[in-house]
């Protein structure tokens, strides 16, 4: 928590823990003694009450899959819907990530990247989060004719875990491999977390550091610079129309013929 404190005088977006989870409000806590209780529900939506009315605005809500048994031997059935009214209540303009969103969806791994060919839209219908949420592939490319806006969000730790291990300081991501997933997740249409655990002295430790400056350098080299500004485009075979989708703005698309279609910048 005070993380978010902190955070509050900095241009920047903090993620909030609870339940020993890895970003805001994983509602799985499968250590404590009502886990797989109907009781459960109203200590979660309790401990989610507090994150959304005392900490000022946030940005997202996380939910994951997670659904482990716990020492009981039970599995919780979430109450998601009391979940979602109180998100709405508090915090009407958070983002709700979860497998079947209704904000933004799982990619499907965490490895960081999404498909190549992704889809902003999905097909939610029969389907819900964790187990029973839409296959691994189908989350790595959404639906083209998806009934839903719901983008992909890509998900990875900057070391092999999600937390930090001493043993792990030789084990963090180069530049060049943040800058690859970068590529794959953001150059393809998504949004990217990228988990950077503090270590026990509650800072970022040097190596991971090092690495994020790094990698901040190359994608202001790589992308500093807007080489559509002020120019014109000339697509070939472009028909151009609006959206179906009421939030949309105006797009535009290649005829459905095999083979690259430049787009002119004059």
């Amino acid at each position: 928590m005070e993380k978010a404190m902190c955070c509050a005088n900095f241009p920047t977006l903090a993620g909030v823990t609870a339940s020993n989870s890895a970003f805001i409000c994983l509602p799985w806590d499968r250590n404590h003694p009502q886990y797989g209780t109907p009781e459960y529900n109203d200590v979660y939506a309790n401990t989610l009450t507090e994150l959304l009315t005392g900490y000022g605005e946030l940005f997202e809500v996380w939910w994951d899959g997670a659904n482990g048994e716990g020492p009981n031997g039970k599995k919780q059935v979430y109450d998601f819907h009391r979940f979602e009214k109180l998100v709405a209540q508090y915090q009407p303009n958070a983002v709700v990530f979860s497998d079947i969103g209704p904000g933004c969806r799982w990619a499907g791994n965490e490895q960081g990247t999404v498909n190549e060919t992704n889809w902003c839209t999905l097909d939610t219908a029969g389907y819900g989060r964790g187990a029973t949420g839409p296959p691994a592939d189908t989350l790595q490319r959404g639906n083209e004719n998806g009934a839903h806006w719901i983008p992909a969000e890509c998900d990875v730790s900057i070391r092999p875990g999600w937390f930090y291990h001493p043993e792990e300081d030789t084990r963090v991501k180069t530049p060049e491999q943040l800058f690859d997933i970068y590529l794959k997740s953001v150059g393809r249409g998504a949004n990217l977390i990228l988990n950077v655990p503090p270590d026990r002295r509650g800072l970022i430790h040097e190596q991971d550091s090092a690495a994020l400056v790094a990698f901040g350098e190359k994608v202001r080299t790589a992308f500093g610079k807007n080489l559509a500004k002020g120019k014109k485009g000339n697509p070939s075979f472009a028909a151009v129309g609006m959206s179906r989708y009421a939030n949309s703005a105006v797009w535009w698309t290649t005829t459905r013929i095999p083979g690259r279609k430049p787009v002119h910048l004059c």
